[in-house]
């Protein structure tokens, strides 16, 4: 068997796995958090100690003949440490259980907080949400105002999805235009089938739906 101390070094890491699970699943439900290192982990800490705690409890209540593969809990508190090193499979086997337990709870957890979410809340990469949804048969025609003044326009194409914006780009199909800074005139470009701009280069972004093909790439 394992020394003591990994074992119980990876107990305690399992029972943690079950807060960060329902965290990583909040995060669809609001903007990434900002909080400091410690916060994060205090949060982890709180709702693994919750969802890891319940599970463990029910096990433990549970008629031993519900679960015979389990530990028996009551064979343990009488023999000790003699009757979980004669049954260590057991012990196993019932860790497996209070982890599994514990992150169904994180997930109904999750699911419950879900519910209260208002129907026109998006997570984090909104702006690519509002460039992808758009009604039935209609495709985005995309004006990006680029931060020195200039507007070029066409039809969405594709996005990227990356979680750093300055990492994301858009790329516009033909027939593509092209307004300078001060002017309103356009200017066409025909030769072009693409055009792909980085999400820095980007001031603001207006989408008109209008009559058009697939949905874009992303």
């Amino acid at each position: 068997m394992a020394p003591p101390v990994t074992i119980t070094a990876l107990l305690i890491v399992l029972a943690l796995v079950p807060g960060w699970v329902y965290l990583r699943l909040v995060e669809r439900l609001r903007p990434r958090s900002t909080d400091s290192p410690l916060n994060q982990l205090l949060e982890v800490l709180a709702v693994g100690a919750v969802t890891t705690g319940v599970s463990a409890l029910v096990v433990s209540l549970l008629p031993h003949r519900w679960l015979p593969i389990t530990l028996d809990v009551d064979a343990w508190a009488a023999g000790g440490p003699d009757h979980l090193r004669e049954h260590w499979q057991q012990a196993a086997i019932t860790a497996a259980v209070i982890f599994a337990l514990a992150t169904i709870i994180a997930v109904g957890l999750y699911r419950l907080r879900a519910l209260s979410k208002p129907a026109e809340f998006v997570s984090h990469a909104n702006w690519v949400q509002s460039l992808g949804e758009r009604p039935p048969n209609k495709a985005p025609y995309v004006g990006l105002h680029l931060e020195d003044g200039r507007l070029v326009e066409g039809e969405l194409y594709s996005y990227s999805l990356d979680e750093d914006p300055t990492k994301r780009d858009i790329t516009l199909a033909k027939p593509i235009r092209i307004t300078a800074d001060g002017t309103v005139e356009a200017q066409w470009l025909p030769g072009l089938d693409r055009l792909i701009v980085p999400a820095g280069k980007i001031a603001l972004i207006t989408v008109v739906h209008v009559p058009g093909r697939a949905k874009p790439k992303h």
